[in-house]
């Protein structure tokens, strides 16, 4: 079969259970690759450098939990062949999952940890099978800027601020996740990995006056 439906825009995540499967980093590495176009076990496994063979019980899951479909099939040697495309192009966690779990062991928070050590293991790879340092050395030769950029700011914000920030925010995501240069054209895959909240502060920080000592000594 050759037709098959457009991914949503946007999936909204309801339940724990899809929330976990969503954040495994290999998980999240194969929704990347079937973002923009359909592709086999194999080829999947071939991009990512693995066996086929691991790959498997992640893509029962994640089509199970509806986040891939099979969207054509072919013989191969007798084999049925299957392609498989994303259920959406965004994924979104509904807020009020996240707050039902907050303090549970087994909730959504070791997903937090899940993708954040996806991150580590991803910038780990970068330095230890030193594509970081060739990236550095062709851009210092090209005058270009090195595909890297990671940054930690904190600012005061008002709630329509906060309102309009997150819009465009959301607005750089889709045009990020819209790229999809043609198989014919010189291209790579990049991560964009984004966070964006309210700043915890310690009860006694959030009711205590500035401490005049301390920012003297700052000055």
């Amino acid at each position: 079969m050759n037709d098959h439906p457009t991914p949503k825009p946007i999936k909204i995540i309801r339940d724990l259970d899809t929330l976990k499967v969503l954040t495994d980093p290999l998980r999240m590495r194969i929704l990347a690759l079937l973002r923009h176009q359909p592709r086999t076990v194999k080829e999947v496994a071939q991009a990512l450098a693995i066996p086929p063979t691991r790959l498997y019980y992640h893509f029962n899951l994640l089509e199970r939990h509806d986040l891939i479909r099979v969207v054509g099939t072919r013989l191969v040697s007798g084999i049925l062949e299957k392609r498989y495309q994303v259920t959406a192009f965004a994924f979104d966690v509904d807020h009020r999952l996240l707050a039902l779990h907050a303090e549970e062991e087994t909730g959504w928070p070791p997903s937090i940890t899940r993708v954040v050590e996806s991150l580590r293991q991803d910038l780990n790879t970068l330095v230890a099978t030193g594509r970081l340092r060739h990236l550095m050395e062709t851009a210092s030769t090209q005058g270009t800027p090195v595909p890297l950029r990671l940054s930690h700011a904190m600012a005061r914000l008002t709630p329509t601020q906060v309102a309009a920030f997150l819009d465009r925010l959301r607005r750089l995501v889709e045009e990020f996740e819209a790229h999809s240069p043609p198989a014919d054209q010189e291209s790579a895959l990049y991560t964009l990995f984004l966070a964006f909240y309210p700043t915890p502060a310690p009860p006694e920080e959030a009711t205590q006056p500035p401490d005049q000592n301390n920012l003297e000594d700052t000055v």
